[in-house]
C-alpha cells in the first residue's frame, strides 16, 4: 500500500509542492535576518513562488479533470445498469417466445419425419418463424450485463441461430422430397429430421434454464441444462419415450455418458 502511494501522481505533487514552500520559507527567514540577501535572491525567490503557484494550479486542474472523469464513469455505469435492467425485465417474455419457437421446431421435425416415412410428399409444412426481436433483448443483456453471464448468453444466441439454420435446411429437404424423391433423399431426410429434433430439444432445455435468472430470482449464471431437462422439453410438446424411443436415444447421446442419470447408464451397461 505504501509502495502504491509512492507511485501515485498526487503523492509526488504534494511532496514537490511542500518542498517549494519549505524553500520559500527558508529564504524568507534568511532575508529577514539580512535584507541584502533578499535583494540578492529576489529573482530566485520570485521564480520559486511562481513555480509553486503554477504547480498548485496544475494540481487543482488535475484534480478537477479526475473528478470529471470519475463523474462521467459513474454516469456511464448508471446508464449501462439501466439498459441492462430494462432488457432483463422483458427477458421472461423473450424466453417464452423462444421456448414456443423451439417447441414448434420440435413438432416441425416430427411432422417432417412422419411425412418422409409415410412417403407423404404433397402436404405443405409451415415452418415456425424465429422471433428476431427476442434475440435483440438477449444481445442487450450481453452488451450491458455482468461478465459472469455474457458468455453463456452468447452461447444461447449462437444455439438459436444454429437451430434455425438446421430447421430451414430440413425444410429444404422436405421440399426436395416432393419433387426429387429418390434413395439419397430418403436416407438423408430421416437423418436430418432426427438431428433437428435433437437440436430443438437441446435448445428448449437451454432456454428453460434462464427463466429463474430472468425473473431476478438468481443473480448467478444458471447451471447447464441436463439430459433430464432435454427429455422434459420433449414431453412438454407431447413426445413420449414409448412412442419416440429413437428421439430420446439421440438426445441421450448428445451428452457424455458420465452425465447420464443412473437409469440410462445401467441400461447401457
Amino acid at each position: 500500500m505504501i509502495k502504491g502511494r509512492f507511485k501515485s501522481f498526487e503523492f509526488w505533487d504534494g511532496a514537490i509542492f511542500g518542498s517549494f514552500l519549505a524553500t520559500v520559507g527558508a529564504l524568507i527567514i534568511v532575508a529577514l535576518n539580512d535584507l541584502s540577501m533578499l535583494e540578492k535572491y529576489q529573482t530566485i525567490i520570485g521564480a520559486i513562488i511562481a513555480s509553486s503557484m503554477a504547480l498548485a494550479g496544475a494540481r487543482w486542474a488535475y484534480k478537477g479533470i479526475q473528478e470529471q472523469i470519475s463523474k462521467t464513469e459513474s454516469l456511464n455505469t448508471e446508464a449501462r445498469l439501466k439498459e441492462f435492467i430494462a432488457a432483463r425485465s422483458v427477458l421472461p417474455l423473450a424466453l417464452s417466445e423462444l421456448y414456443e419457437y423451439s417447441s414448434e421446431l420440435l413438432r416441425f421435425g416430427l411432422r417432417g419425419l412422419a411425412a418422409i416415412e409415410n412417403n407423404d410428399r404433397d402436404q405443405e409444412f409451415q415452418y415456425p418463424q424465429l422471433p428476431n426481436a427476442t434475440i435483440e433483448v438477449i444481445q442487450t443483456c450481453i452488451r450491458f450485463g455482468p461478465p459472469e453471464t455474457i458468455t453463456e448468453l452468447g452461447k444461447l444466441v449462437s444455439m438459436i441461430q444454429f437451430s434455425d439454420a438446421r430447421g430451414k435446411g430440413f425444410k429444404r429437404d422436405l421440399e426436395g422430397e416432393r419433387h426429387e424423391f429418390d434413395n439419397a433423399h430418403h436416407i438423408l431426410g430421416p437423418y436430418n429430421a432426427h438431428h433437428l429434433t435433437t437440436t430443438a430439444a437441446l435448445l428448449s432445455a437451454e432456454i428453460n434454464r434462464w427463466f429463474e435468472y430472468s425473473r431476478f430470482k438468481n443473480e448467478n449464471c444458471p447451471p447447464s441444462a441436463t439430459l433430464d431437462d432435454c427429455h422434459t422439453s420433449l414431453r412438454y410438446v407431447g413426445i413420449r419415450e414409448e412412442n419416440y424411443a429413437e428421439v430420446f436415444e439421440n438426445v441421450k447421446w448428445s451428452f457424455p455418458d458420465d452425465q447420464w442419470p443412473d437409469r440410462y447408464r445401467d441400461n447401457a451397461e
